[in-house]
């Protein structure tokens, strides 16, 4: 199975490309140390530079500066059926 892809993107005008790529970095030691070994499932994380841009096949994660609770507190799937 080809690894799950996860990109970390930021909707913030205080969350920079930067400060993504080293919270990437950290999630990528735990996918590989804690998740994958656990679940039998492995999967990557990468910064993106666009949120409005993801790339197929990339399971988008956004940093926002402001939450709404009516959409953004779930899982929710897109039209392929990823989160």
């Amino acid at each position: 199975m080809m690894p799950i892809r996860i990109g970390l993107a930021s909707k913030s005008n205080s969350v920079h490309l930067a400060d993504l790529a080293h919270v990437a970095g950290a999630i990528g030691v735990q996918l590989v140390r804690d998740f994958q070994p656990l679940w039998n499932i492995s999967a990557t994380i990468a910064a993106l530079p666009d949120p409005d841009s993801i790339p197929p096949g990339v399971w988008p994660i956004f940093v926002t500066d402001v939450v709404n609770p009516d959409n953004e507190l779930g899982f929710h799937l897109n039209k392929a059926g990823q989160p």
